[in-house]
């Protein structure tokens, strides 16, 4: 099943071109947080980083990516983040080393029971005083149905 899931997520972020409407009032959304909540000593960890859209916001910080799938990773990598190619139930970091730690459109593709894993995975990197985002996207939007059916065909 991993390794199934690995060749969608290659096949999407190597094909991606584009950036959308929600993703760009997401990047500010998380620029507003740098400049409000964090300061230049803090580290940054995207759970299912993508291509690093979302951490590329956070220039100047230390940056890291974590994803299962190698052209995200080449991506995140061009922009000059460090990344580690590993599963989100199993984060390879040592314990409360994050001052924020977040994550994007993928606790929803994971079964109840994961979601719990990935959560707990978050919370066990991020300092204590450290702040946790999970976006889920709403699943019975026609406009993120349309975009999910074209992500996965293109």
């Amino acid at each position: 099943m991993q390794s199934k899931n690995k060749e969608l997520w290659d096949k999407v972020w190597k094909n991606k071109k584009y950036t959308t409407d929600y993703q760009l009032r997401f990047y500010k959304y998380l620029k507003d947080l740098k400049e409000n909540s964090l300061n230049n000593e803090s580290k940054v960890l995207e759970v299912g980083c993508g291509s690093g859209g979302g951490l590329d916001v956070f220039k100047g910080l230390e940056l890291y990516g974590i994803d299962i799938s190698n052209e995200s990773l080449k991506a995140c990598k061009e922009k000059g983040i460090n990344t580690i190619n590993c599963d989100a139930r199993d984060i390879k970091f040592e314990d409360n080393i994050f001052d924020f730690t977040f994550s994007s459109g993928l606790v929803e593709h994971f079964n109840p029971q994961d979601r719990k894993q990935i959560i707990n995975e978050m919370i066990r990197v991020t300092k204590p005083h450290g702040q946790i985002l999970v976006i889920i996207p709403n699943k019975f939007c026609l406009w993120y149905r349309v975009y999910k059916t074209l992500f996965t065909w293109l």
